[in-house]
């Protein structure tokens, strides 16, 4: 009688490689993983983004900037502008700070803006962008703005010769609320305006208003995101994660807390386009606690050399199960304690002083000491 099959072992695939990493050695990453027997996979989609360091808003907005980006090089201005503000409001919700981590794909954009409008001969449109960009901070000229163009578009005070209005931005939950790139403070807030087109985001939620000169006092009504449980729950791993992408080497404490968070045994760790490492939490020296080991360094893309390092990583030298999910119950022959059964073809021996029982057909053999008179 074979005993039951130890449960398999917790495993995650952490890309800790820069942002503008190939996301399909990932993915083949992942569907090595999962052919692995013996190991599992989390199956909650958001500690699963938290551990790749994704954000499925941001992947959004990145394909939007990409789509104003096509746009520009296929010469369609025509699709610029609503394409770029839609790119860059998904940037600034989806930005733990707004303006900060995505200024520079919002000056690339807003520059892309500005030259169509300007070869259109649009001075209103194209005023509205290089206002944007000098909220940006950029230099000036911006990148890939010629700066015979750029002259056309001096400073001045827009509010100086126009009727001002006062908008009040209202909404529910917490968040700082930023008004065409310039924090203004927590909701409720409110702020003077010249009649047009406006940008309100908190995090999480952006929205372009156009602002009438009738009446002088318009409230608005703006949302921050409220992230469920399980966003809450994961979301300083994927802050972590996140850091490393943009830099920040993974080290040993910080992956082994990282791992323990995810409730994890075995991660396969990307490191760069060519390197994954394999870890694994063991005992720490000195049976107190655990740490985080590295096992294996392989190829990123050669999946025989990746199924191998799993495959030795799941055993301990003695090859037991390296840590089960769960504790298995023993099968009833290693629960009794004078009592033995022969079972189908069971065969007991006796020989020695020494009593073996073979279940029929299995793989476990229970060796007991015995007086034999």
């Amino acid at each position: 009688m074979a005993g039951a099959a130890p449960a398999p072992v917790a495993i995650g695939v952490i890309d800790a490689r820069r942002e503008d990493a190939d996301p399909g050695v990932y993915d083949a990453v992942v569907a090595t993983v999962r052919a692995v027997r013996g190991v599992r996979l989390p199956i909650d989609p958001v500690l699963v983004d938290a551990l790749a360091g994704r954000d499925r808003a941001l992947a959004a907005a990145r394909a939007r900037q990409r789509a104003a980006e096509a746009a520009y090089a296929t010469q369609r201005c025509g699709d610029v502008a609503a394409l770029v503000e839609d790119a860059a409001l998904g940037l600034l919700a989806a930005a733990p700070a707004p303006v900060g981590e995505s200024r520079a794909d919002l000056a690339r954009l807003f520059a892309l803006a500005l030259l169509c409008a300007h070869e259109a001969g649009d001075r209103t449109a194209a005023s509205a962008w290089v206002e944007r960009l000098r909220a940006l901070r950029v230099a000036e000229p911006p990148a890939g703005v010629p700066a015979e163009a750029w002259a056309q578009y001096p400073e001045i005070d827009a509010t100086s010769n126009a009727q001002l209005v006062k908008l009040r931005i209202e909404g529910e939950g917490e968040g700082v609320v930023w008004l065409d790139l310039r924090e203004l403070g927590a909701a409720p807030v409110e702020a003077l305006v010249t009649p047009g087109r406006h940008w309100l985001v908190v995090r999480g939620a952006a929205r372009a208003v156009d602002v009438t000169n009738r009446p002088s006092r318009q409230v608005v009504q703006l949302a921050a995101a409220r992230p469920g449980d399980a966003a809450k729950r994961w979301e300083s791993l994927r802050d972590r994660v996140q850091a490393w992408r943009r830099g920040e080497p993974p080290a040993g404490q910080t992956l082994a807390q990282a791992m323990r968070d995810a409730g994890l045994v075995l991660t396969v760790l990307l490191v760069s386009p060519a390197e994954a490492q394999v870890w694994r939490i063991v005992p720490a020296r000195g049976g107190q606690g655990t740490r985080a080991e590295r096992i294996a360094t392989v190829p990123a893309d050669d999946q025989v050399a990746l199924t191998r390092a799993l495959h030795a990583a799941i055993a301990s030298p003695d090859g037991a199960p390296l840590v089960p999910a769960a504790p298995v119950k023993p099968p009833w022959y290693r629960q009794s304690t004078w009592t033995w059964i022969a079972v189908g073809a069971g065969v007991l021996l006796v020989g020695a002083g020494v009593i073996y029982l073979a279940a029929g057909g299995g793989d476990d053999r229970a060796r007991i000491e015995a007086t034999v008179p």
